[in-house]
């Protein structure tokens, strides 16, 4: 388009506006937004931890399926968009981030996400008095955590201790551990950065439903309450993770 053709486009805008045209800025800005929805996203989903487990690669990529799809319907990108003042275009670090770590030892940083999961597992609680227990105490050296204790004949399990992360099931010799049932450990609100802090552990050990109540009341609370460019980890400080349980149980 040469430069008069431009101008006479330009031209014609300020006139038709100008004529009371009210829903021309509407549609451009319809237009725009479909623009940013087809080409970038405001949130992202990162995966770790599957490699050699194909039932746990499988079960984190259908996770990461469903949360993409969970955030694109409650419209993530198009209201950070609009918390935007106007002319601002949309920086990195406005982004919604999600980690789903395989395990504990969370090598993507889901404690750093704005919204974190590692799976996890309770491990079962044998006694020494049973013969299938051989008291080689592998268990007990394997929890870094040490929640583990065989003493006096009784084998002892800290719960508040255990981070769930199955070292003592792997390390067992005799079978007699066993993981119980597998969950996910929910982190909300960290960030990484200047400003960088470590989430809330808003689980320690929840089902897949509960997951994603956590989620949707998450960015619900953060796109409702946060204030211009606040942080969710920011708000969070602010105001504590209670109205997240809130919204969880209360709906």
């Amino acid at each position: 388009m040469s430069e008069s053709q431009s101008n006479q486009t330009s031209g014609k805008q300020e006139k038709r506006v100008a004529a009371g045209e009210t829903g021309l800025h509407r549609r451009m800005e319809q237009s725009a937004r479909r623009i940013v929805a087809q080409d970038v996203e405001l949130f992202g989903v990162v995966t770790c931890g599957a490699d050699g487990h194909p039932q746990l690669a499988m079960l984190l990529s259908e996770l990461k399926a469903e949360i993409t799809t969970r955030l694109k319907e409650l419209r993530v990108t198009e209201r950070i968009v609009d918390k935007l003042p106007d002319g601002q275009l949309p920086l990195a670090h406005y982004r919604f981030s999600v980690a789903l770590s395989g395990c504990m030892n969370g090598c993507i940083g889901p404690e750093m996400k704005s919204f974190g999961v590692a799976v996890a597992s309770v491990p079962s609680v044998p006694t020494v008095a049973d013969a299938a227990c051989s008291e080689c105490f592998a268990c007990v050296d394997a929890c870094r955590r040490g929640a583990l204790v065989i003493r006096d004949g009784s084998f002892r399990h800290n719960i508040d201790l255990c981070d769930h992360c199955s070292d003592c099931v792997r390390a067992c010799t005799t079978g007699k551990l066993v993981s119980l049932r597998q969950g996910f450990k929910i982190f909300i609100g960290g960030r990484g950065g200047r400003y960088h802090q470590p989430g809330f552990e808003l689980f320690k050990m929840a089902d897949r439903e509960t997951l994603f109540k956590a989620l949707e009341a998450s960015v619900e609370y953060f796109l409702t309450n946060a204030i211009g460019q606040e942080s969710f980890g920011a708000l969070l400080n602010r105001e504590g993770p209670s109205p997240i349980y809130q919204r969880i149980y209360q709906g």
